[in-house]
Order: C-alpha cells, then sequence, then structure tokens
C-alpha cells in the first residue's frame, strides 16, 4: 500500500479545530500556572492565616520538588497536548477520499404540463365500455407515459389559474406512478390560462436545467380547453418556445365536436377543445398537435420522444469518503486511560 498517496488524500470538514488547538497549546506552553491545583491553592492561601514564617518554611520544604517539576513540567504538557490534538484531529472530522462514483446515465428531461381546470370533470371518455371523466382519462395517459418512457428524467406541473410543480424531475417510475392520482380538477384554481403555465415552466426549466446541455428539455402541454387571451397572448409565448428550441408536444383532451351523436374515436361527445387554438401554439412554437382519442393514440407522441437525443448530467465528481475520526479519538482515549492507569500505579507505590 502507498501510504503517502493515501496521506495526500486525506480531508477535513471541520478545520477550524486546528486553529483551536494552536490557540489553546500556545497558552498551555507560555503558562506555568495553568493548574487546577496551582488556582485552588492560591485561593485557599488567600483566605487562610499565615505564619509569619511560612514562606520561608514553604520554600524549604518545595525547593527539593523543583528540580522534579521542571523535569517533568514540558512532559506533562507535552503529554497533555498530544492527547488534546487528537481530540482535535477527530473533531476536524477527518476523511479519505477514495473511489470516484460512476457519473450518472445520460437521459431526457420531460415534463408534462396538465390542465386540471373545472372542465376536466366532464365524462365524455369511454374506458371499458365505462364513462369516465377526462381527468380520468388523463391520469391514464400520464401513466402510460411513466412506463413507456422508463428511464427518462420526468417532471409534472399541474395547472389552471396558477402553476405547480407537482413533481420535480426524476427516474423513479413507481414515484411518477403513485403521485398521478394525487392531481385533482380546480387543484390550482377553475378557469384554464394555459400560456402562464407555459412561462412558469419556462422558468422552473431555467432554475433545474443545465445551461451546458445541448439538448433541451421537451415540454408536453395537456389541455382539453383554451381559453381567449388574457394578460398573454399564448402565441407570443409559443413563439418563445420555439426561439429556446424547446422540443414542444400539444395532446388535446376532449371531444372534437359538439354534436353529441358523433360517438366514432371511443364516443367522445360534446364540450370539445379548442382544436384550432392549440394547433396554431404547437405550430408557433415549431412543435406538433396530438388529439387524445384514447391511451393508445399516443404512441406517436412516445415515439417522437423517444427519436430525441439523450442529455449528458454534468455533476461535479462524487468520491467515495471514508470517516477516520474513530482512529484519532480511539488513540486519545488509550493514552487516557494510559495515564489514569500510570496514576493508579504511582499513589500504590508511594503508599507502599
Amino acid at each position: 500500500m502507498d501510504y503517502s498517496s493515501y496521506i495526500e488524500m486525506i480531508r477535513f470538514s471541520e478545520p477550524f479545530w486546528f486553529y483551536f488547538y494552536v490557540i489553546i497549546s500556545s497558552y498551555i506552553f507560555l503558562s506555568n500556572k495553568l493548574s487546577i491545583t496551582n488556582l485552588l491553592r492560591k485561593l485557599k492561601l488567600e483566605y487562610t492565616y499565615k505564619h509569619p514564617y511560612f514562606d520561608m518554611v514553604n520554600s524549604i520544604t518545595n525547593s527539593n520538588e523543583k528540580i522534579a517539576k521542571r523535569n517533568n513540567n514540558f512532559a506533562s504538557k507535552s503529554y497533555y497536548l498530544a492527547i488534546l490534538g487528537l481530540l482535535c484531529i477527530s473533531l476536524a472530522d477527518p476523511f479519505h477520499i477514495g473511489e470516484k462514483l460512476p457519473d450518472p446515465p445520460d437521459n431526457r428531461d420531460i415534463v408534462f404540463l396538465v390542465d386540471n381546470e373545472i372542465n376536466m370533470v366532464l365524462k365524455d371518455y369511454f374506458i371499458d365500455n365505462k364513462r369516465v371523466d377526462r381527468l380520468t382519462m388523463v391520469k391514464s395517459v400520464l401513466i402510460n407515459f411513466a412506463n413507456k418512457l422508463s428511464g427518462n428524467r420526468i417532471s409534472i406541473v399541474t395547472f389552471s389559474e396558477e402553476a405547480h410543480t407537482l413533481l420535480p424531475f426524476t427516474v423513479d417510475t413507481n414515484l411518477i406512478k403513485s403521485m398521478i392520482p394525487r392531481i385533482e380538477a380546480t387543484l390550482t384554481g377553475r378557469t384554464s390560462n394555459p400560456q402562464k403555465a407555459l412561462l412558469y415552466t419556462l422558468n422552473y426549466l431555467h432554475n433545474v436545467s443545465d445551461n451546458k446541455s445541448k439538448h433541451k428539455p421537451t415540454i408536453v402541454l395537456i389541455t382539453d380547453v383554451l381559453r381567449p387571451p388574457r394578460d398573454i397572448d399564448p402565441l407570443i409565448v409559443a413563439k418563445y418556445i420555439k426561439q429556446k428550441e424547446f422540443p414542444f408536444y400539444v395532446v388535446a383532451i376532449g371531444a372534437n365536436t359538439y354534436k353529441a351523436e358523433d360517438i366514432e374515436n371511443s364516443g367522445l361527445i360534446y364540450h370539445p377543445a379548442s382544436f384550432d387554438r392549440l394547433k396554431d401554439i404547437a405550430v408557433n412554437a415549431g412543435g406538433k398537435f396530438y388529439w387524445t382519442k384514447d391511451t393508445d393514440s399516443l404512441s406517436e407522441v412516445i415515439k417522437e420522444i423517444l427519436k430525441s437525443k439523450k442529455s449528458k448530467v454534468i455533476k461535479k465528481p462524487i468520491y467515495i469518503e471514508e470517516p477516520l475520526f474513530k482512529w484519532p479519538l480511539l488513540a486519545a482515549m488509550l493514552l487516557i486511560l494510559f495515564q489514569y492507569i500510570f496514576s493508579l500505579v504511582t499513589i500504590r507505590a508511594r503508599n507502599a
């Protein structure tokens, strides 16, 4: 084993304790009265009666001990400073930098914008010959996306009047599927404002995405109806998305006609989505438009997403850290134990 290279890879999490040790050790070496015994003796003599010849008698009795104290003073201080040094090293939290952990795999970042306005409660879909509402259909679509896009980083943003990040980017498919049932109608308001949600998502991606990556995250807008423009024109937002080169897909949820007798394409009826407006958004964003007839009708969206190139995750290298604080702590405890045993042996020898 190359000990020199091993020592070079030792780091400290709390190097402050070394400064503390330098200050305390300097004070101990410079002070000759840093002793509890001396302090107690000084306090005792200040409050007791002194015989006129006390100082002379005391100097005579202590003269024989001065030489021994001088010889032992340096050794004693060095011994205690060694213990203090080991404790400070332990408190500095030393660790050894080991092998580098493997880099995270390349993947795609996909954010789903899910509309949860009041219209999502309309029951214009049939699943297994049972009429269900649009939100139930959206949840089925999202679960299908999660299964087919497993291994990619997925995030979910829900919106209506306001936008909210329901799930940050994650590759945990089970976590994604467990969060999808939590989407509820009117969770963030009753009316829809997709343009505001798109701006929120762009800001969100700017904060969490790696600007150095060549490949931008994919945005999938899932909505049923687009209200007329309010304070912000959605087409302007769409053009900005195209300018920033985000892959963009619009997925329409709902019927395509007001005719109740139109039961083709999985029995979709009444309250159609604003297909023309949604198509305009997709075109202006340089993306594509899809209509959700059933869960299988969106297989083309999945194929398009999987065609995009994976982004390389650029992160600071992470190394295995082996904690070493226990070894100086153990050495300090052994020195304390040795000093305690030595004191007991010395006392018994004197009393023998």
